[in-house]
């Protein structure tokens, strides 16, 4: 048993959790890092905020099992607009599609 055997096996198990379950550990991750949780249930998209310094980051947790996508980081870039936030954390379940970091380039490039 290889150590990339285990994280796949755990990896597929919380990305076939059930919503309420994903939307806890998203609450949780968000506490471990430091930051405000969201409410529980419906919040918006918004699983955690805090502010480091100045800037008021935006945390939210995207436990699927397709990678994201551009489409993906459009909705996320309104929210960020939306919430006033200076930084965006995201935690993927399975990864990004080379669509979406393509699309973060470019809007980062002055």
């Amino acid at each position: 048993m290889t150590n990339d055997w285990v994280t796949r096996k755990l990896i597929d198990a919380i990305i076939s959790l059930d919503p309420s379950t994903k939307g806890e550990l998203g609450r949780r991750a968000a506490a471990h890092l430091g930051l405000e949780p969201g409410r529980v249930g419906k919040d918006g998209g918004i699983d955690g905020v805090g502010f480091l310094e100045e800037c008021k980051i935006y945390f939210q947790s995207k436990l699927e099992s397709q990678p994201l996508d551009a489409d993906y980081a459009d909705n996320l870039y309104a929210k960020l607009v939306r919430h006033r936030a200076d930084i965006g954390v995201v935690l993927s379940g399975t990864g990004y599609t080379k669509g979406l970091v393509i699309y973060w380039v470019c809007i980062r490039t002055p």
